[in-house]
């Protein structure tokens, strides 16, 4: 059933947009739309208008002033071009990074950033095949570029578009940069006014064949010299994406050869084989890989994202059945490998987003390290990492975040799920060595340093324009239970950012600390209309019987807690 008419100023924003658009398939995309007239879908195009979400920009494809096209990408490319030239001193000389994904569309984008950036005098590197967003961030860092973009979307649906920007120091944009930024694209001249270097005249190419043995020396040297078996089973799964033939080649290259790729999803493909989502989170992800390692009696599932920053790890237990590890086990496990064995420092670092375990600072302390808490998203880890590096002269060792996302050392200053493959398989390697497995491991640590839970839920908000009036119910009048569990504090993020580090700033976050030392949190997405909640819950540890027995109870318990508070907002907001 139809919907009321668009308002008038709207149909004109939008009949304006379609004349400036230089693609004629999104003009009739959205002449169309404008001749149906539906207040939704015009709405849909138009509002919220494309901007920085928690990594970068990321929208659906399609057009107008809200969606991803080569309209928005040529002002995204002439305020980026401005910005640079206004915010950093040696533009002219410095390169700007630009390489892509193998998303549909993401060549062409590439090219109309380059060529935008190339009319304004910019330098720019271009790596002109399909390429992992760490790969490229580390060739950014190498050749010390002003910036460097990336056209991926990640884990999102086939349908999503995106970028990734980093600054010169080599860290994705954040506050104040993003803000400034926007400024500029804001008052770039409509898309068809946007000059663009004629393609023919290419800009110096880029390899990262000569780039990747450096990258494989850097992360040579945070592996710490263990006992490890070679001879590890490993299946591994690109999910589709640009992560292979890396993350294959690194592991060769730490001697791991006996790597069974999943053959059915090793080839690139836009539409992630029919996948509704290739996030490695989704049970239904690894649902092949799982099949060929249980089939070829496996000792380890690495899996990495479409656009390679991001790892998925599964391992078997003793009788056989496969575990799928949350990204706080591997964040986890990966933060005691490196403070127990790797590279020494009197001050060492870790740091992990606020949605993630509240154990790593326990973990920490007990290595005589330093934990940082940082809002969600890695360049605030990497805020906290670089700023704390240069000023304090803290080591940083890792950064993680509880979506699957694990940055070690310095090599790359974001997550990056082909370094975080190689480590893994150490660590498993080493078990190996022990008589143990990944799983042996995992279940030491949390004997020793105590078992949390954790749960990640999410809703899609029908009306998202209601949520802050409803948070401000919510903090003026926090529940006094969820669940069974007593709430003793409330901390809203959006207030008090004068009193905590720069990296821990005013985000619409919301922390319940529960009896007990558990705790909820809820915030909004960066970049879709959804709510999210987060549940972090210790859980005694059994003396005798099965640790993952009393996990997958404590689990049931934490995601019957995150849907709980969910309702607490998302009822009021509407679904």
């Amino acid at each position: 059933m139809l919907e009321r008419m668009a308002p008038e100023g709207l149909r004109e924003q939008l009949s304006q947009w379609i004349a400036d658009d230089p693609d004629p398939e999104t003009r009739a995309e959205l002449s169309e739309i404008l001749a149906e007239g539906v207040d939704a879908r015009l709405g849909a195009c138009a509002a919220p208008p494309l901007g920085f979400g928690t990594a970068g920009l990321r929208a659906l494809v399609g057009a107008g002033p809200a969606r991803f096209n080569e309209a928005t990408v040529r002002r995204l490319a002439h305020g980026l071009g401005s910005w640079l030239l206004a915010r950093v001193p040696d533009a002219r000389t410095l390169p700007v990074v630009v390489g892509h994904d193998a998303r549909r569309h993401s060549a062409r984008f590439a090219r109309t950033v380059e060529g935008a950036l190339r009319a304004r005098g910019l330098p720019v590197r271009v790596v002109s095949t399909p390429a992992p967003t760490p790969l490229l961030v580390y060739a950014g860092k190498q050749l010390g570029a002003s910036c460097t973009v990336v056209l991926t979307a990640s884990h999102n649906p086939a349908a999503y578009h995106g970028c990734k920007l980093y600054g010169p120091d080599g860290v994705q944009l954040g506050a104040p940069a993003d803000a400034e930024l926007a400024a500029f694209v804001e008052g770039a001249p409509p898309a068809r006014e946007i000059e663009i270097a004629p393609l023919g005249v290419a800009a110096e190419a880029l390899s990262l064949e000569a780039l990747f043995p450096r990258y494989l020396h850097e992360l040579a040297a945070w592996r710490p010299e263990t006992e490890r078996a070679t001879e590890l089973e490993i299946v591994y799964t690109p999910v589709h994406g640009v992560a292979e033939p890396w993350t294959p080649r690194a592991l060769a290259a730490a001697g791991y050869a006996q790597v069974e790729r999943v053959a059915a999803q090793s080839e690139l493909d836009p539409e992630f084989g029919g996948l509704a989502s290739p996030n490695p989170e989704l049970p239904e992800v690894l649902t092949a890989a799982l099949e060929l390692a249980q089939a070829r009696g496996a000792e380890l599932l690495l899996a990495n994202d479409p656009d390679g920053d991001r790892l998925a790890v599964a391992a078997p237990s003793a009788t056989g059945r496969w575990l799928r590890l949350s990204g706080d086990d591997v964040g986890l496990l990966l933060a005691d490998h490196l403070l127990a064995v790797g590279p020494w420092h009197a001050r060492r670092l870790v740091v992990s987003s606020v949605v993630s375990s509240p154990l790593l600072g326990e973990l920490a302390a007990a290595h005589g390290a330093r934990w940082e808490r940082t809002l969600t998203g890695f360049k605030w880890i990497w805020r906290a990492g670089w700023t704390l590096e240069r000023e304090q002269g803290q080591r940083f060792v890792l950064g993680y975040e509880e979506a699957l996302g694990y940055s070690v050392g310095g090599t790359v200053r974001d997550k990056d799920g082909i370094s975080a493959a190689v480590l893994v398989a150490d660590i498993a390697a080493a078990a190996k060595q022990r008589g143990e497995s990944l799983l042996d491991v995992l279940a030491s640590l949390y004997r020793r340093h105590g078992l949390w839970v954790s749960a990640q839920r999410s809703v899609t908000l029908e009306r998202p324009e209601r949520l802050p009036s409803t948070l401000e119910r919510l903090v003026a009048s926090p529940p006094v239970r969820l669940g069974s569990h007593g709430v003793t504090r409330l901390v809203d993020y959006r207030q008090g950012a004068e009193l905590r580090p720069a990296w821990l700033g005013v985000q619409a976050l919301l922390e319940l600390w529960l009896e007990g030392g558990g705790r909820v949190l809820l915030r909004p997405s960066g970049t879709e209309p959804t709510l999210k909640s987060y549940v972090h819950l210790p859980v005694s540890v059994p003396s005798e019987g099965s640790l993952w027995t009393a996990r997958e109870v404590g689990q049931a318990a934490a995601a019957a807690l995150a849907e709980e508070a969910l309702s607490l907002v998302a009822d009021a907001v509407g679904r």
